[in-house]
């Protein structure tokens, strides 16, 4: 390509709201079959915080949607990249829920989220398309490289992707899975660069069989609740089994098809579903070249204080660690980062960005 795509200026959200594992010991959890669980409430914390490795999340305040923290996000990313927005030549906003209010009745996709931010941005430039992107929590990579596909090809030289969702709001508070969920956003503007740094490569996969059911809207699994209302439900175990199975081949396939080795990746930015499955596709795509042990310091973390937000962990994730909130090195010039996920439907993506 005549010009490769770069992240240039960064930004998030999080929100105020902190829940630790304790605010739901008042709660009362119930099983997929309508009865009550038998374990104690402070025994299933306990065991989802030793299993997840998530003990507190954020959400957001209350008149507070996924657009509006996308915004959010979006002025500071421009902000520190320095550029007009007028520059801006496509805006991707990924996400999953649309803009649903904390009482979590009803989403709204109209206009489409992306829209919204063009507007409050006070854009002009009728060339500046802003479109929503729906693709789980793969959703803010899968936005990096259509934004790379534009810059490359020469169709756009400045886009904004911004990755926010509050998933905390469809999901079951009788169900114990409702503990991973958060909310937030993140945000990059990616310009056009001649220079040798940027996205090197990227590689997406759809499993849409049975693995389609892994995540679904469904029933509360409290007996007598509302008709019709659904909520986001997960099949913890098929989940794993997907993200063990499909992402470490993912990422190994992806870095041999670019030319890179595992040891050339300085971090491995991992969508945050959990702590423990984190660690897990590592080990195991290291065990894929024969390594038994993996650099820790490679895998920074922030399941365990903001949860799993969904599509907003990766852009979060790459905000904490470019601002020396997760180490005392963050991102240095040079740095090759593996940015991967999953995502529900089922899809993996997996994106190599040198800084």
């Amino acid at each position: 390509p005549m010009f490769n795509a770069y992240i240039h200026g960064i930004g998030d959200y999080i929100p105020d709201l902190r829940i630790d594992n304790s605010d739901f010991l008042e709660r009362t959890f119930y099983s997929k079959t309508g009865l009550q669980e038998s374990a104690d409430t402070r025994e299933t914390i306990q065991r989802f915080s030793e299993v997840a490795g998530i003990h507190t999340r954020r959400l957001a305040d209350d008149g507070i949607m996924a657009s509006h923290m996308g915004l959010k996000a979006a002025q500071e990313a421009i902000e520190t990249s320095g550029i007009d927005p007028e520059q801006i030549d496509r805006i991707i906003f990924a996400h999953n829920t649309g803009d649903i209010t904390s009482h979590g009745s009803q989403s709204s996709f109209i206009p489409n989220l992306a829209a919204k931010v063009k507007r409050e941005l006070g854009i002009k430039n009728i060339n500046c398309v802003a479109y929503d992107l729906i693709f789980g929590c793969c959703g803010w990579i899968e936005g990096v490289a259509q934004a790379t596909v534009y810059i490359e090809s020469g169709q756009a030289s400045c886009v904004l992707v911004i990755g926010a969702d509050t998933i905390s709001r469809i999901t079951d508070h009788f169900d114990r899975d409702s503990m991973i969920f958060a909310d937030g956003a993140g945000a990059v503007v990616m310009c056009a660069t001649r220079e040798d740094k940027g996205v090197k490569g990227f590689r997406t996969v759809s499993h849409c069989a049975e693995e389609a059911d892994s995540l679904i809207m469904g029933p509360s699994n409290y007996p007598n609740c509302i008709p019709d209302q659904e909520y986001l439900k997960m099949n913890g175990l098929m989940v794993m089994r997907y993200a063990l199975k499909e992402a470490p081949h993912l990422m190994s396939e992806t870095l041999k098809m670019i030319g890179y080795k595992l040891e050339d990746i300085d971090y491995f930015l991992m969508h945050q579903a959990n702590s423990k499955m984190v660690i897990m596709i590592i080990k195991r795509l290291f065990a894929l070249e024969g390594i038994d042990s993996f650099p820790e310091e490679k895998v920074p973390l922030t399941a365990p204080y903001l949860g799993n937000n969904a599509v907003a962990t990766a852009p979060t994730l790459l905000y904490e660690l470019a601002g020396l909130k997760l180490n005392d090195r963050g991102i240095r010039k040079g740095d090759l980062v593996a940015f991967a996920a999953l995502g529900s439907g089922m899809h993996a993506s997996c994106l190599l960005h040198r800084f």
